[in-house]
C-alpha cells in the first residue's frame, strides 16, 4: 500500500509491486519497509543482487504472517542471517 509519509513520494521510491516487475532498482543501499512475507521476499532478492538491505517492521517480528509454512519461514530467516 501507498504511504502517506513525507518523503515516500520520491523518484527514488518504489513499492512491492513494482520493484517485482521491475526489479532492476539503481541504489545500492535499499530501506524495505515491511518485514512480512512480501518485505522479506523482496529484501531477500535484492541481498542476492549485491544491495546492502535494511528492513523495518512495525511488529515486534518479521514475517508475523498466518498461513506461512514452518518451512517457508525457516528457509526465509536462512536466508536473512
Amino acid at each position: 500500500r501507498k504511504l502517506d509519509t513525507p518523503g515516500f513520494e520520491g523518484t527514488n521510491v518504489t513499492y512491492a509491486v513494482d520493484t517485482l516487475l521491475h526489479p532492476d532498482i539503481k541504489g545500492q543501499d535499499i530501506l524495505v519497509v515491511g518485514g512480512g512475507l512480501t518485505g522479506i521476499e523482496i529484501a531477500c532478492d535484492l541481498g542476492r543482487q549485491g544491495k546492502r538491505v535494511t528492513g523495518v517492521e512495525a511488529c515486534d517480528t518479521i514475517l508475523n504472517s498466518f498461513g506461512i509454512s514452518a518451512a517457508n519461514y525457516n528457509m526465509l530467516m536462512e536466508m536473512l542471517d
